[in-house]
């Protein structure tokens, strides 16, 4: 049936949207954890 094909197409893009968000996500929190391991928020041995 030509409505199935339709459905099909349908849910693979919806798929391939959340593959992406969730790809995006992950680069997110890479770049993340990179700016704030990567800087120094306090100075340790002033803070003790």
């Amino acid at each position: 049936m030509p409505g199935e094909r339709s459905w099909e197409a349908a849910l693979d893009l919806v798929d391939f949207g959340v593959l992406v968000c969730y790809e995006n996500y992950l680069a997110f929190l890479e770049a993340s954890a990179a700016i704030l391991g990567g800087s120094k928020w306090t100075n340790h041995e002033k803070t003790r």
